[in-house]
């Protein structure tokens, strides 16, 4: 079928260009749309017709031109018969215009019914000669998204300047790159991708052409070409040049992922042209530079230089933990006051009518939290707010609210980001028939598994929870036994579930179906007061009031995804931590922005190419089993077994240089380090140690800090590898040594005790 909805967009190649004035001056006078003289374009170039002034010069010549039209038509389109018979109408009036001619009933010739007519035409064209190979054309090039919806690409002037063959392959290349995206995605894609095939038809219009893109030096030219055409192209038109820049990512990502080190072109020389949009000094994260809101934390929209990374990875940090730090002290309020009640109530008695009661003098507040513990959800029937105000007893009494849990779901949240708000309501404490389930013990651990109803084919996901983690469960739990035990006691199935509400207060608790976001006004919310209170010269007003109303358990859920990213640098990472099955790395680019994913990924690879190139050695003589790391000097002796860095220079000259000390070599291209697989688990180990302190607060010696860097840079190829992005950057001895990493928690916990102070 050929792809009637795209044809406008095909190049008039059977009409010559005289001709195509007179058509276009008979649309605009006969009001006929241009899509006519696109459907008459197709048929004439199948069968091989060249329309121009000499093809016909009278109706009669006009009738035998259009002979096989509708048969054409009713071949190779779903076009009902009087549509088609409409078409051809209009292209006869058309084409009798362009001879002077207007074409009326009276001097049409003999009446033929239109279905013998067409018969006669659907037989003609079959017989007719006809290029197969323009049928294919004309029909387009369809790709399958992940949702099984069907996409048209644009590849009309690629096939037109590199034939069907070529075409094809590229088609293969677009259709293996977009069926793991959505068809929204896939939209997206497919504009990006027309703008580069257009460039490319333009630099190099033939196969001939085409072959100097076998060079990389001319894949990176290239690409400035691309970038500058398409930079004045928005300026020229008027058009939003920041929009602009912020899809450059997109497309230069596209190009380099789908067309370079194909039989299209070779891959670049070096690394491709990405400018940001702003190069201002200044490096403070401004409120007008984003381009994601998702997190309670704005993304930048573009980083000027590292100092401005730098902020932004810190202003998150920084963010996340004030918001953990004052969830853990509303938590611990809120436990403190259960067991302050708890105790008091010791030293009370039970009042079963407060109405008998003189004045207050005749009571405590030890008996009014002894009374409650009593009658908890039935205290109204002893008249006690007779004698004193509901504000009053729940200042004594703090009975469950309607969002006592909210600060313990944050700290869930924040820990595993696995969990989500769907997770936390549908979590079952106790099946029905009372056994507790679903936290359990397994061994020294501790699991907690709930449900996700929207995750297709992992609904059910466990969580090993933490010693901090599984705190939070147990105060959950107690929080939450008066109104769970009253249930129990009325014969309500909802006591099962572990999160509860108690509304305002004195109603019958209820499972919690809806979880409010900190910032909600309307809603009595402690933690939101707790926030306000940490208050400081880091956390202005402004800033604290910023976080309250952008946080909700969805954004800091978000916020964690972009904090994994930062210290990873991987889309997998990004996705196994939450909660999404190994190896589907594109769900977790919903929750980080393409911007940010490109910018890190661009500097990792300036630091790895332009930094340390790391060379893999034969067996070292440090056998890991063999080396006891008792003091930071053993330690930078297994270490120190390396090649000498050296400046890359012609062969004619001597390669000498002195050892450095940290990453930074300002006259070296690049340096060299010998790694072996006990070396690169060390390094691993020194990274997870040194950063899992740097986030607790925990007290490095100053020596082992100048690993972290290079520890840093190789934790990260290591996950890059995993996901099969690094295979033009290193070498195979180099990948393998990255499959086989695997530190043991022993020489972790014994590089903890080394680089500990």
């Amino acid at each position: 079928m050929i792809v009637t909805s795209r044809l406008l967009e095909y190049p008039l190649l059977a009409i010559a260009p005289g001709m195509q004035k007179k058509l276009a001056s008979a649309n605009n006078r006969l009001a006929v749309k241009p899509a006519i003289t696109a459907y008459l374009n197709c048929y004439f170039h199948i069968v091989g017709i060249h329309l121009d002034d000499n093809t016909f010069s009278s109706i009669d010549e006009i009738d035998e031109t259009l002979y096989g039209l509708e048969g054409f038509l009713l071949s190779t389109t779903n076009f009902t018969n009087i549509f088609v018979a409409q078409i051809r109408t209009k292209a006869k009036v058309l084409l009798a215009a362009t001879i002077g001619v207007k074409w009326t009933r009276e001097n049409h010739g003999v009446k033929n019914t239109i279905t013998a007519r067409q018969q006669v035409s659907v037989s003609f064209y079959k017989l007719n000669a006809k290029s197969d190979a323009l049928l294919r054309y004309y029909s387009g090039w369809w790709i399958e998204c992940r949702d099984g919806k069907i996409k048209f690409a644009n590849l009309i002037d690629f096939y037109g300047c590199y034939g069907e063959q070529l075409t094809d392959q590229i088609l293969e290349l677009i259709k293996s790159h977009l069926i793991k995206f959505s068809h929204n995605t896939c939209h997206t894609k497919l504009v990006h991708l027309k703008r580069i095939t257009k460039m490319m038809c333009t630099l190099y219009p033939n196969k001939e052409k085409l072959l100097l893109l076998q060079t990389g030096k001319n894949v990176n030219e290239f690409v400035e070409i691309l970038f500058t055409n398409l930079t004045s192209y928005t300026i020229s038109n008027g058009f939003d040049l920041k929009s602009f820049y912020y899809g450059w990512p997109m497309t230069i990502g596209l190009f380099n992922d789908m067309l370079t080190g194909t039989v299209i072109m070779s891959k670049p020389e070096w690394p491709l042209l990405c400018p940001t949009y702003t190069t201002a000094s200044e490096h403070d994260v401004k409120e007008d530079q984003t381009i994601f809101e998702k997190a309670f934390i704005d993304v930048p929209l573009t980083f000027s230089d590292e100092q401005a990374f730098n902020s932004f990875e810190s202003a998150i940090n920084d963010e996340l933990s004030f918001i953990e730090k004052c969830c853990f002290s509303a938590c611990s309020i809120e436990i403190n006051k259960y067991n302050e009640i708890t105790e008091n109530a010791k030293l009370g008695k039970v009042i079963s009518n407060f109405s008998k009661l003189e004045s207050r003098s005749d009571f405590t507040t030890y008996d009014v939290c002894r009374t409650w513990l009593e009658y908890k959800y039935n205290i109204a029937d002893t008249g006690i707010f007779s004698v004193i105000t509901k504000g009053e007893f729940f200042q004594i009494a703090r009975p469950l609210r309607a969002n006592t849990l909210l600060p313990f779901m944050h700290v869930l949240v924040q820990h595993h980001p696995i969990i989500t708000p769907p997770w936390l309501i549908e979590f079952e404490l106790f099946d029905s028939s009372g056994q507790q389930v679903n936290y359990t013990q397994s061994g020294e651990n501790w699991i907690a598994t709930s449900f996700k109803p929207r995750a297709k084919g992992h609904e059910q996901q466990s969580v090993v929870l933490t010693k901090v983690t599984k705190q939070i469960f147990d105060d959950i739990i107690l929080l939450t036994k008066d109104a769970r035990d009253y249930l129990k006691s009325i014969g309500d199935d909802s006591y099962r579930r572990l999160f509860l509400s108690g509304g305002r207060g004195f109603q019958k608790p209820a499972p919690i179906d809806t979880i409010a976001p900190v910032g909600r006004m309307d809603s009595d919310i402690f933690m939101r007061a707790v926030m306000v209170g940490n208050v400081s010269e880091t956390f202005s007003n402004e800033r604290v009031g910023r976080i309250i109303n952008r946080l909700s358990l969805r954004s800091l859920r978000d916020a964690v995804a972009i904090q994994v990213f930062l210290r990873t640098i991987s889309m997998e990472a990004v996705a196994v931590a939450l909660g999404h099955a190994p190896g589907n790395a594109e769900s977790g680019e919903v929750y980080i922005p393409s911007a940010l994913r490109f910018y890190m990924m661009d500097r990792w690879i300036r630091l790895f190419q332009n930094a340390i190139v790391y060379e893999a050695m034969k067996d070292s003589p440090y056998l890991l089993h063999a080396v006891d790391f008792n003091t930071l000097e053993e330690l930078n002796e297994f270490l120190h077994t390396h090649k000498k860095h050296y400046k890359v220079i012609p062969d004619n000259e001597s390669a000498t240089s002195q050892f450095g000390t940290g990453l930074k070599v300002a006259d070296h291209d690049r340096m060299y380090i010998e790694l072996n697989l006990a070396k690169l688990e060390v390094l691993l180990c020194i990274y997870e140690v040194i950063y899992a302190a740097l986030k607790t607060g925990i007290e490095i010696v100053a020596a082992a800090m100048r690993w972290y860097p290079i520890a840093t840079l190789l934790y990260r190829a290591v996950h890059l590898h995993k996901e099969g992005t690094l295979s033009s950057y290193c070498s195979r001895s180099v990948l393998a040594l990255f499959s086989k990493a695997n530190p043991s928690e022993q020489l972790l916990e014994k590089i903890k005790d080394v680089v500990h102070a």
